[in-house]
């Protein structure tokens, strides 16, 4: 259901009547489904009359283990679990149209690596009827998942080899993977740090790795101590990949999270690299009271924009991005998810509702951002920047 945000303000503009809810107009299970959310790229005015046209070059990729690389621009397919669909026009968000865009960003414009979850409903499904297509094909493919835990923490803390067997059984049944096929990547989400097993179970990946089941263990959305904690259990170079939001709008990850990933030589997947879409030429100059929030991605997103500085504070950040794009002869949200990857992510995570973007997706290494663009886009980013621990906000426990 479509909803409209006429009051998209900053937090300090709002009248103190209650204390905020950190999920303002979102509903629980919208938070929880945005917990590895992936941006949804909508249309853009500027791009929409550029030729992009396949790729000629290979997307440079990021070594996650010895037998395991994945491209820098990862499709994330949080987009395919439903609640996505947007405009009924543009929407390629099931079915064998599906499969079709997903085929074809990896055949035809060399985006190979996907991102999907078990709680994302049809997605691990189609991503693995998409897997099997390109393989067919001979072409390289590669396919991220995730365990995540919001209920079964008894489970996995009484028998976290035997819980982390089932979970793998069943990614594999839903990805449609043989048996002796390992998967990519298994990157575990544990909701409540109150509950204990974490640390067994993220142990428990990794003797599955050992095994042959899965090719490199991961982590998303998890603090900065229970990554430390981790690290302590499993050892240098038990975990590969950590997912997390990290974009012009979120600087969380600055707060040490960064510096413990590149420390501990952990690859840092970036999502919401354009904030569901609203990172784009199409909301520069928009009225806050002309956004419609008709998917999850856009009603996580608005909510986040309202915590960081409110849409006029918003609109300023768009005009910068937009003067830097111009001079780059590209896009507002190319310059946004190219910023992440300059500073620091190992891979930017691009939502796709269908193949319209993908060239857009695949041309970020085709332009450089110069230092004094960086240095512009801090000037405005990391003044009164959020200052709590990856994910806290969105767990409820602190204020940005």
């Amino acid at each position: 259901m479509a909803t409209r945000f006429p009051t998209l303000i900053a937090p300090q503009q709002q009248q103190a009547t209650s204390p905020p809810n950190p999920a303002h107009s979102l509903k629980r299970r919208e938070v929880l489904h945005g917990l590895a959310t992936a941006t949804v790229l909508l249309p853009a005015t500027t791009t929409q009359a550029r030729a992009f046209t396949p790729r000629e070059l290979p997307i440079p990729r990021h070594d996650v283990v010895p037998d395991l690389s994945i491209t820098r621009v990862v499709l994330g397919r949080w987009q395919l679990s439903g609640g996505h669909r947007g405009d009924a026009a543009t929407d390629r968000t099931s079915g064998s149209r599906a499969v079709d865009d997903i085929v074809t960003a990896a055949e035809r414009f060399g985006l190979t690596t996907q991102d999907t979850a078990d709680i994302y409903g049809q997605s691990q499904k189609l991503v693995g009827q998409a897997r099997l297509r390109a393989v067919q094909d001979k072409v390289k493919f590669e396919a991220l998942t995730k365990l995540c835990v919001f209920s079964e923490f008894e489970e996995a803390n009484r028998a976290p080899e035997a819980f982390v067997s089932k979970k793998i059984d069943a990614a594999k049944r839903a990805m449609q993977y043989g048996n002796d096929e390992p998967l990519d990547c298994v990157q575990l989400y544990w909701h409540d740090y109150e509950k204990p097993g974490l640390e067994a179970t993220v142990e428990a990946l990794c003797a599955a790795r050992d095994k042959g089941l899965i090719r490199s263990v991961g982590i998303t959305n998890m603090s900065s101590a229970k990554i430390e904690a981790v690290v302590d259990r499993v050892g240098a170079g038990g975990i590969s990949l950590n997912q997390i939001q990290y974009s012009v709008l979120d600087g969380r990850p600055l707060n040490g999270q960064m510096e413990l990933c590149r420390d501990q030589n952990i690859g840092v997947l970036a999502f919401g690299t354009t904030a569901g879409g609203f990172l784009s030429d199409r909301y520069l100059g928009m009225k806050a009271s002309d956004v419609v929030a008709d998917t999850y991605s856009k009603r996580k997103y608005a909510s986040i924009i309202g915590e960081r500085g409110g849409w006029i504070w918003f609109q300023g950040l768009l005009e910068l991005l937009a003067e830097i794009a111009a001079r780059r002869g590209v896009s507002i949200a190319q310059v946004a998810q190219r910023y992440v990857l300059d500073r620091g992510a190992a891979a930017a995570i691009v939502g796709a509702r269908n193949a319209n973007h993908l060239a857009e997706a695949a041309s970020l290494f085709d332009f450089r951002l110069t230092n004094d663009d960086v240095r512009e886009i801090e000037r405005y980013v990391l003044v009164d920047r959020p200052t709590s621990d990856v994910y806290e906000w969105e767990r409820g426990l602190s204020r940005w």
